[in-house]
């Protein structure tokens, strides 16, 4: 199942597979996919959490967030400023 997540264009998980297959090679990226569905399967079945699927374009998202954070941090620590384009 996690190696066919490499391959997904829609969901977020694939996303997140193949953004860790380009920095940590494809046999990490599916070990760290499996882990991440098998935790999910878990929550859902033992904890009872709902499962909803906020899609690839939510996940992408978080991850311009974190590089927009990332961005000005190093900023702050350069002691230089952001510019808008």
């Amino acid at each position: 199942m996690a190696h066919g997540l490499l391959n997904s264009k829609y969901i977020g998980w694939g996303s997140f597979a193949r953004r860790l297959r380009g920095r940590k090679g494809p046999a990490i990226a599916i070990k760290a996919t499996a882990r991440k569905l098998a935790a999910q399967y878990w929550r859902l079945i033992v904890k009872g959490a709902d499962f909803v699927e906020k899609g690839l374009q939510a996940y992408e998202n978080i991850i311009k967030k974190q590089k927009q954070r990332r961005l000005e941090k190093l900023a702050f620590e350069l002691n230089r400023e952001l510019v808008p384009a």
